[in-house]
């Protein structure tokens, strides 16, 4: 399998595609912009495992790495204060973001635990001030997986 690494997809011009990070023998993933366009966020495992970088956008320069124990994900709250990402170890990580010409933010902390296993593909959303969040999770149910249909949920809505 060869690396991959991030490209930029413009909706102008001829030449739409144009290459973000130059490729390497390491795998470059799950780029993110920021909400003002000015940062992306995006995983690589240049250090040897999977951690959370920031760089300027569109054009690469400034970066910074994120996460400190390994981590995938990133995900920009609304208002680019703040950047989430999933650990290694299963937890929900948020770093506060200050806005300026060079990139500043906090140390990660810990927002909470997930299943580990349920760390695949894109598997949360937060919500635009970043209180709360949709997370898929995997349970486990006796006899296996369910699956549970509520019809005429709109009757209950109280409309």
């Amino acid at each position: 399998m060869l690396p991959c690494s991030l490209r930029v997809l413009s909706t102008e011009g001829d030449h739409p595609w144009r290459q973000y990070l130059q490729p390497a023998s390491y795998y470059q993933y799950e780029g993110q912009i920021s909400p003002d366009g000015k940062w992306a966020a995006y995983a690589s495992e240049e250090s040897g495992r999977p951690e959370v970088y920031v760089q300027s956008f569109p054009e690469p320069g400034q970066k910074r790495q994120i996460s400190t124990n390994g981590g995938e994900l990133p995900l920009w709250r609304h208002d680019g204060h703040e950047l989430f990402y999933g650990s290694l170890d299963g937890k929900l990580m948020a770093v506060a973001v200050r806005e300026g010409k060079a990139f500043e933010s906090d140390s990660p902390t810990e927002l909470f635990r997930v299943n580990a296993k349920s760390m695949e593909g894109f598997p949360y959303a937060a919500s635009a001030d970043g209180q709360k969040f949709l997370v898929n999770t995997r349970t486990e149910q006796p006899g296996g997986p369910s699956l549970i249909v509520v019809q005429n949920w709109a009757a209950n809505l109280g409309h």
